[in-house]
């Protein structure tokens, strides 16, 4: 039998232990949220003062089936429901457990926002595909449409269903504290990564990463942090404020305004891309946010202030130089020089195979044209990867002779021969 080993991250668990005490959060044993009757007496009388869905560390304690909603404490058996065997045509009695009542980390966008247009679910992605997820909502909620959407952890499934748009969002169980938390607050982790870009980085649902590219293609990506502690004081915002939440879009839009390298001119519409500037126009919080800043005079000509960070267009690599002080662990210049070393090899390699066989030796060879030359090469890249190999290993590592014999075998014969 296998035995996991875990290892404690000392420096995490201090810094945990250290806000614990800082903010008197107590936390339950395990044995305490397994059995209730094991709860101090003076947590268990405060509970009813706290609301079962509040964002408080006490509602740590109601992690149990047995949460009471009616006195705010526990009963002593679990809420259940019977279902009776007109339902599941047996004599037996099944007792189906109901969790309705444990505190379920939802998240508002805002505490005092009333209503909702649309709901954000993750989708916890151990295997899961899109196709098998859209069989699933197909069953469960019969909606008219079906749009997929590209993401980082396999893709987005949106719907609508009884005048709510659902977005169910695949999340890989590595990037699920992430995601939670790039998500909350509404359109705050969109604002978040309006500063992170300041650096050359992008915050999303794997928190912070680093996508390492030349003038044409995208060579890797670096994970630097899934830990908001350390992202946000990086880009200059008060994580313990974060910590708080927020009640209104104006304590939003005010804390983000605070951050240290905070640019209202990066928010202008005409600034961004085809796609966000889309994208954001539809977004009533990111437009509202807009004219929050138009308001205040934050938007004017002349207004725009100098930002201390470098310029990632001119500069990236003085950005990246400040990314690896702050997160020396994860060893990012050295990683970007193994990613650009493995590149040049690569290069190297196609550039050999590529002079031993592609489409204009085969053109001046058979006279191909076009459709016609199109139609033959691929046919043999469906050859050469039947066998598993990249085109550029299969050149390099197979005499020419045999490389112009299997092109022969496979390609489509024209009219007259």
């Amino acid at each position: 039998m296998n035995t996991a080993v875990l290892e404690v991250n000392e420096e995490v668990l201090a810094r945990t232990v250290e806000r614990c005490q800082e903010k008197k959060i107590i936390l339950p044993t395990i044995a305490m949220m397994r059995d209730p009757k094991l709860i101090p007496t003076e947590i268990v009388e405060a509970l009813p003062e706290v609301g079962m869905q509040d964002i408080n560390p006490l509602n740590l304690y109601r992690i149990s089936w047995y949460n009471d909603p009616e006195t705010g404490k526990f009963k002593e058996v679990p809420t259940y429901v019977e279902l009776p065997s007109s339902l599941t045509g047996v004599k037996a009695r099944i007792l189906v457990m109901v969790g309705k009542n444990f505190p379920t980390g939802a998240h508002k966008a805002y505490r005092n926002k009333e209503d909702f247009g649309d709901m954000d679910v993750l989708i916890m992605n151990e295997g899961l595909t899109t196709s098998s997820l859209r069989d699933l909502i197909t069953d469960a909620f019969h909606p008219q449409d079906i749009h997929t959407q590209p993401g980082a952890d396999g893709g987005i499934l949106s719907f609508d269903f009884r005048e709510l748009q659902i977005d169910f969002i695949l999340t890989l169980p590595v990037n699920w504290d992430s995601a939670y938390n790039f998500f909350k607050w509404n359109d705050m982790g969109n604002f978040i990564g309006k500063v992170a870009y300041k650096l050359s980085l992008s915050y999303g649902t794997e928190g912070l990463v680093y996508h390492h590219h030349t003038e044409n293609r995208i060579l890797g990506k670096v994970n630097i942090s899934r830990d908001p502690s350390r992202i946000l004081p990086l880009l200059g915002f008060d994580y313990e404020r974060w910590v708080e939440g927020f009640d209104t879009p104006l304590s939003i839009y005010e804390y983000i305004a605070s951050g240290k390298y905070f640019n209202a001119h990066s928010f202008k519409i005409e600034r961004l891309g085809r796609r966000h500037r889309n994208r954001n126009r539809r977004r009533k919080l990111y437009m509202d946010f807009v004219q929050y800043l138009t308001d205040r005079g934050l938007m004017e000509e002349g207004t725009e202030p100098e930002c201390p960070l470098p310029d990632p267009k001119t500069n990236r690599e003085g950005c990246l130089r400040i990314v690896d002080a702050a997160f020396p662990e994860v060893c990012l210049l050295d990683r970007i020089a193994e990613m650009e070393e493995t590149d040049r090899l690569a290069q190297e390699r196609h550039a050999v195979a590529h002079a031993k066989f592609n489409g204009n030796l085969v053109q001046e060879r058979y006279g191909l044209e076009k459709g016609d030359l199109g139609q033959a090469m691929k046919a043999f890249t469906i050859a050469v990867r039947v066998d598993g190999a990249t085109m550029d290993d299969y050149l390099i590592d197979t005499p020419e002779e045999e490389v112009w014999a299997l092109f022969e075998r496979v390609r489509p014969r024209q009219e007259g021969e």
